[in-house]
């Protein structure tokens, strides 16, 4: 110390506040991958929409590398936004009145051949 006597204390309790904040920031952004490739998962076996690459760990590498596309690709999968409005809060994104999107024979459903990375 530049004025003698001791120096003063280390703040021990700042540190741990920064490390706390740290460990919540990191824990919260693992947990929203691991959702995200959940839902995605779900909704490929709901729709019969096979892996394309990375086969075995697709959902999670889209979730980890490009979260915000792979959000807005199983929003376009599963409803029809261009028909309907979005609604904030509701059960599926859209109003009530909306009917629910056809897993079968519906013009969004997955065709391997088109090229357009599993939806139509």
């Amino acid at each position: 110390n530049q004025f003698g006597g001791n120096p003063p204390p280390k703040n021990t309790v700042g540190g741990l506040l920064v490390w706390g904040r740290i460990l919540f920031i990191l824990s919260f952004v693992a947990f929203t991958i691991y959702l995200i490739a959940k839902t995605r998962k779900h909704i490929r076996s709901k729709y019969g929409i096979p892996e394309q690459s990375c086969h075995g760990c697709e959902d999670f590498c889209c979730a980890l590398w490009c979260h915000w596309c792979t959000v807005a690709q199983m929003g376009r999968h599963t409803a029809d936004y261009e028909t309907y409005a979005a609604l904030c809060c509701s059960e599926n994104g859209q109003p009530p009145h909306v009917p629910s999107v056809e897993i079968v024979g519906h013009p969004r459903h997955f065709h391997p051949s088109n090229g357009t990375g599993g939806i139509v």
